[in-house]
């Protein structure tokens, strides 16, 4: 089965992330608070699977989001807002809630006719209420699909709920972390992608390092010596492969960072004790011990979670002027430690190349694909700039290819005064501030107006431009 991963435009609007500034709506959106539709906890007006799931989301925003503050210092969530929409079978908006430290509130369709709200499974950032916000659209088979994903965390405390946390992390991104940091390391050191076929090399040092590092925080007596065996692992992956080191710190400097502020942001209430806590941890470490990983910006995510929580033992005062020293959190936790030699355990090196195996063989269809466009230049091409995308987009995996930024399975929307177009499952080349997109299905443009009707691409676009590069018919949206 092949992997779908969600991506915020903050950190992935282009392989190389460029334009990664937070954006926010033009408009204040202003709620109605003289006549509130709703402000309890039990979800009316819908199914009692679509009710309980946005009763949890509300349930998790109340306990825990007025202590992540405690998580990460100044992260004050009790000054945001997420508003999440509901689409019905035909896609429409049919129910939005505002949803806070101190309520659900069903919004009045006038409240948010302004908004323009994200595909489904997707978010994006705005202001409402004179508040930084976040929206997110979910739908009845989306509900069904997350309520399927098992939780890392266990124990019955944790109420998981894949979209407050997918909101918590994604906040984090938008408000907490300084933008022209984020933009000065994605500008120098940020690409998801890696070389096809991928080397399993690289993941088996990555996940030897994630090993040691869970086995330094679960085995507290044998700590300095699992962590001296992640030093030697990360400095073999450095070695080895300097060019993936070096892409890959913005991701693990700032995604790293993020999963932590999630992960701990399902259990910051103060209602939970701390062997409860702790508990909740190791749970996440078992199951990222147990997961194979195929790509350096998915491990990125848990080491530095792995990191964080290890700097909080043994550097409490480490996010004091974490954004100031500009080190990915496992550099910054091994940074004065001795390395110490290890062999590569045989049992977790055939696990990585199954993995490895499984994803090159699951990414040769979209690759062959990708060469039969690269090759046929009577195949047209759409070329879309990536700041016209409305909110994060879907992907199967980034990946370096003869030379070339290829995105498999790519699903996104686009929309502008002139755009309107809706991408689904699509393998594109990536050029950095825009995206080159076959047009393998039937479209027409006349007098500058793009229609597209076919299965993966849809949607209406004017003004469109046509040009000949290199022997290519390219539409250029504007």
């Amino acid at each position: 089965m092949k992997k779908r991963i969600i991506v915020p435009v903050v950190l992935a609007t282009s392989l190389v992330f460029t334009g990664c500034g937070v954006g926010t709506e033009k408009n204040s959106n202003k709620a109605d608070t003289n006549n509130p539709v709703e402000n309890n906890s039990i979800t009316k007006g819908v199914s009692k699977e679509v009710a309980e799931y946005v009763d949890t989301i509300f349930s998790n925003v109340k306990a825990n989001w007025p202590y992540i503050k405690n998580v990460w210092p100044k992260a004050n969530y009790k000054d945001n807002n997420l508003l999440l929409f509901y689409t019905n079978s035909k896609g429409k908006v049919d129910k939005v809630w505002k949803i806070n430290t101190k309520e659900k509130k069903e919004l009045k369709p006038q409240e948010y006719k302004n908004i323009t709200n994200p595909s489904v499974g997707g978010y994006k950032d705005l202001k409402f209420d004179g508040k930084k916000s976040i929206m997110l659209t979910i739908n009845k088979e989306y509900i069904g699909m997350m309520q399927q994903t098992p939780p890392k965390i266990k124990q019955k405390f944790a109420k998981f709920n894949m979209t407050y946390t997918v909101a918590t992390h994604e906040l984090f991104h938008y408000f907490y972390q300084p933008a022209e940091l984020k933009n000065e390391l994605i500008q120098g050191t940020g690409n998801r992608s890696q070389e096809y076929p991928i080397a399993s090399e690289p993941r088996l040092y990555r996940k030897m390092l994630l090993l040691n590092l869970a086995e330094a925080y679960t085995n507290k007596s044998k700590q300095e010596e699992y962590l001296g065996k992640a030093k030697y692992w990360l400095e073999e992956w450095k070695a080895k492969d300097p060019v993936e080191a070096k892409n890959a710190q913005a991701v693990d400097f700032i995604e790293g960072q993020a999963r932590y502020v999630e992960y701990l942001g399902e259990i910051a209430s103060p209602s939970l004790t701390e062997k409860q806590k702790e508990t909740a941890k190791k749970d996440i470490l078992f199951y990222d011990k147990k997961k194979a990983f195929s790509a350096p910006d998915e491990e990125g995510y848990e080491i530095g979670f792995m990191g964080g929580i290890l700097l909080d033992r043994v550097k409490p005062g480490w996010k004091n002027n974490y954004f100031q020293n500009k080190q990915p959190i496992a550099d910054l936790l091994l940074q004065n430690i001795q390395p110490i030699k290890e062999s590569v355990n045989t049992t977790v090196k055939k696990e990585v190349e199954k993995e490895i195996n499984t994803q090159n063989q699951q990414s040769s269809k979209g690759m062959n694909a990708v060469d039969q466009f690269l090759s046929n230049k009577k195949i047209a091409a759409l070329k879309i700039p990536s700041s016209l995308q409305n909110g994060s987009y879907n992907v199967e995996g980034f990946y370096k290819y003869k030379n070339k930024d290829v995105i498999l399975g790519f699903s996104a929307s686009f929309e502008s005064k002139t755009v309107g177009i809706n991408v689904q499952n699509v393998n594109i080349i990536n050029m950095g501030d825009c995206y080159l997109i076959p047009l393998n299905e039937e479209y027409t443009l006349k007098d500058g107006e793009l229609t597209l009707n076919g299965g993966t691409l849809s949607g209406k676009a004017k003004s469109v431009q046509t040009a000949n590069e290199d022997g290519r018919t390219v539409l250029i949206l504007q």
